[in-house]
């Protein structure tokens, strides 16, 4: 198992050098959904990303909060796969809170800001927020039969 503190800054790496998450959700029917998504994060780590509100992965955010993530380098081969997988809980920003999330998702983005109406309402984008949980780095490093996954803390 890899050094705690060297995992830790490994898995803050993986997440600063990708900008794509593969999203996880289900809704009320049981039904699991996989989404590509284009992803910023704040310093806490929270992480943030726009989407239609009619997409499935948004409805089923709605539906049921729970939902897990993986961040990874897809051109990756054979043992250079790394990648961390995340627990979290999501949910769609509305009310004041939309302010704080468009400077992060417009700042980070280095996009034009768009205003928050534009979010709201009858307009057809949405900013969600997913709020890790748990989180594990791939542990490269396992002997075989080992969990191939260490916990690791982003802070």
């Amino acid at each position: 198992m890899e050094n705690q503190k060297v995992a830790n800054k490994k898995a803050r790496e993986i997440i600063v050098k990708n900008m794509f998450m593969t999203l996880a959700t289900c809704g009320k029917d049981g039904k699991p959904w996989a989404s590509p998504v284009n992803y910023v994060f704040d310093k806490h780590y929270n992480f943030y990303f726009i989407s239609s509100k009619t997409s499935q992965h948004v409805k089923n955010i709605i539906e049921t909060p729970s939902v897990s993530f993986a961040v990874f380098d897809s051109r990756a081969r054979g043992d250079d796969i790394d990648g961390v997988q995340v627990s979290a809980k999501a949910r769609v920003i509305s009310g004041l809170e939309l302010l704080s999330a468009l400077k992060v998702v417009f700042t980070l983005k280095a996009r034009k800001s768009r205003p928050k109406e534009d979010f709201l309402g009858i307009a057809n984008k949405r900013i969600v927020k997913i709020i890790p949980i748990i989180i594990y780095k791939y542990d490269r490093t396992s002997e075989p039969g080992e969990d191939l996954r260490q916990k690791v803390s982003l802070k």
